[in-house]
């Protein structure tokens, strides 16, 4: 029996990456990668960049990158989405700064707060 990347992942599922667990809700419904998806902050996580990243505009990588982050930066995580391809991607803001958008769930390390992150 095959799946495809996302319907492994409709409905909740949790994904444990670096000692941080991600509840989603299900894909984001967009028609193509850089669709608006809406946000709110619904998670008082706090997670650190395990390695230097963009900040998107939304949750993909083929987005418009908003802004550069060295590793160890800390990073207030809002809320989570898999987005149009079925990866994990995490809206929040950097400390120390009122920039806010999207880095992949893969270069967050948990810091402190719950370690689970709500769906956007």
């Amino acid at each position: 029996m095959r799946f495809s990347k996302r319907a492994g992942v409709v409905g909740a599922t949790a994904v444990l990456v670096a000692g941080l667990t991600v509840v989603a809700g299900g894909t984001a419904n967009a028609s193509s990668p850089c669709d608006y998806v809406a946000t709110a902050n619904n998670s008082d996580t706090t997670t650190k960049l395990m390695a230097g990243s963009n900040l998107f505009i939304e949750p993909s990588e083929d987005c418009t990158a908003i802004a550069s982050y060295r590793q160890g930066s800390t990073f207030y995580a809002w809320c989570a989405v898999s987005n149009y391809y079925g990866n994990q991607w995490v809206y929040g803001r950097l400390a120390g700064e009122d920039t806010k958008g999207w880095v992949s769930i893969s270069v967050l390390g948990w810091v402190s707060g719950p370690k689970s992150i709500a769906h956007c």
